[in-house]
């Protein structure tokens, strides 16, 4: 294969990838050469030379997000961008052309004159090997990106006048934003009829079955189809309502009979205390007497039980009180990397802080902040997240603008105003009749699903499963 070499020596751009979160300028780092390769740069051009119709919209859709600047060689890069105009224009793309065009931007002799443009025909054997070519020029653009990060980043520590954990958590999402600039070929549209035919079939032989992950509540399983990852949830409520009880009992169910990971940040208690509501409330031992001190010989039996259960659970707990919305985004892609977690529970949502700049504005583009920081959580990660939210006392959430706007599913907890029949059935087991109003439900219907918390266990119940248990009779 001959590589076409002659004009001017390339010029050594310093990269600036598009695709990278806006970061303070930094020298770049002091380097002969930065990773790159002229030949597989220039097979590209010659594939867009022998067949423009195909090769130059398979060149945009892979390296469109770098506006040309995958090309290392400014020459190359000048070549490519007039390509672009012409087939933009429904011009044809061939040596006449690019070299006529050229000559009116008076950047012929830039590029290396006559002879340089059209040697282009001669730097690939067949228009095929585009995709091969492609591979090598992205490969060298990730690797000229991770050194401007990391020039950056080393610029910003020495400066030193940003927090650790700010570096950390903005090295972090700087990484994974290169890796999230990789290509990823589309799928055509019989692949995506394939896969929605199968998600109906699914359904089918579902009839109505729980099609996320379960929160062990019946009638709001039938409603919302259990959690689905990529989605924030809100679950709001007045102080002592039970709100982190309706969370943990999520994630008991989640992790004992889902056999799933979640990841739980609690921002108000400590991890102690939550393990402690969790034992209890898998024992079905009342909290208060585990408290005082005043256990039966039953109540050590069930928590032995429940604790070796519980030993076994993927259940990992962070109670740093004093945490950003960028910091807690940084340890839950942590926990994701480590143990596979595939629901977070924030606890909660207005006692995160967002970053200091957001905050000396005013309180709700800082809750805003907030709460888009956990819905971009969740698609990033690819997990559930359910973040607890306090409310007014008119019953609206607190900044609600602010966090309907993100929230895929806003859920309220409100003590039942009126007397129903189920209530009574609730009295012999401590229970408070609660009703949780869905009110906002991205990808399905609202409604209210009346529930029973039994607050001697913090334990939230379907009415129907109340009636159902049998309670031990020292309990009553």
């Amino acid at each position: 294969m001959k590589f076409a070499s002659s004009g001017p020596a390339p010029a050594k751009p310093k990269p600036q990838p598009d695709s990278l979160p806006a970061i303070a300028a930094a020298p770049p780092l002091r380097l002969r050469e930065w990773p790159h390769s002229p030949e597989a740069e220039l097979g590209v051009l010659g594939c867009c030379m022998l067949d423009p119709a195909n090769c130059i919209n398979e060149c945009i859709a892979r390296l469109d997000g770098t506006s040309g600047q995958a090309f290392y060689d400014l020459r190359h890069q000048t070549i490519f961008n007039v390509m672009r105009e012409l087939a933009d224009e429904l011009q044809p793309v061939d040596a006449i052309t690019l070299r006529q065009r050229l000559k009116d931007q008076k950047r012929l002799e830039e590029v290396g004159g006559d002879a340089f443009v059209v040697s282009l025909l001669d730097t690939a054997p067949s228009a095929s090997n585009l995709s091969y070519y492609l591979d090598i020029v992205q490969d060298k653009l990730v690797l000229r990106q991770l050194l401007e990060v990391c020039s950056t980043l080393s610029s910003l520590v020495l400066r030193g006048d940003q927090q650790a954990g700010e570096l950390l958590e903005l090295a972090e999402r700087t990484i994974m934003s290169v890796r999230s600039g990789e290509y990823k070929q589309l799928p055509g549209i019989r692949a995506l009829l394939v896969e929605s035919m199968g998600q109906i079939e699914d359904s089918y032989h579902r009839k109505g079955a729980v099609s996320g992950i379960a929160t062990g509540l019946r009638d709001l399983d039938r409603l919302t189809g259990g959690l689905h990852p990529g989605e924030l949830t809100v679950v709001a409520g007045l102080s002592s309502i039970g709100k982190t009880a309706f969370a943990m009992n999520i994630a008991g169910h989640a992790v004992l009979e889902g056999k799933c990971s979640v990841g739980v940040f609690s921002l108000e208690m400590t991890a102690t205390s939550l393990v402690t509501r969790v034992l209890c409330s898998h024992a079905r031992v009342n909290l208060t007497r585990v408290r005082d001190g005043y256990l039966a010989e039953e109540d050590f039996t069930r928590i032995a039980a429940a604790a070796d259960q519980i030993r076994q659970a993927h259940i990992y707990l962070d109670d740093t009180s004093d945490i950003n919305i960028h910091q807690l985004r940084a340890r839950a892609r942590r926990m994701k990397q480590l143990h596979g977690i595939q629901v977070v529970i924030v606890d909660y949502l207005q006692l995160l802080d967002a970053e200091a700049q957001v905050r000396r504005e005013n309180r709700e583009r800082e809750v805003n902040e907030v709460a888009r920081g956990c819905k971009n959580m969740a698609k990033e990660l690819n997990v559930a997240v359910i973040a607890l939210s306090q409310v007014n006392d008119d019953g609206q959430l607190r900044e609600s603008r602010a966090i309907g706007q993100h929230a895929d599913n806003v859920m309220v907890l409100e003590k039942r105003k009126e007397k129903k029949e189920d209530e009574d059935k609730t009295q012999d087991h401590n229970g408070v009749a609660v009703d949780l109003y869905v009110r906002k439900q991205r990808n399905g219907p609202t409604g209210i699903v009346p529930l029973v918390f039994l607050k001697s266990y913090t334990r939230f119940e379907s009415v129907s499963r109340v009636a159902e248990e049998d309670v031990p009779e020292y309990e009553r």
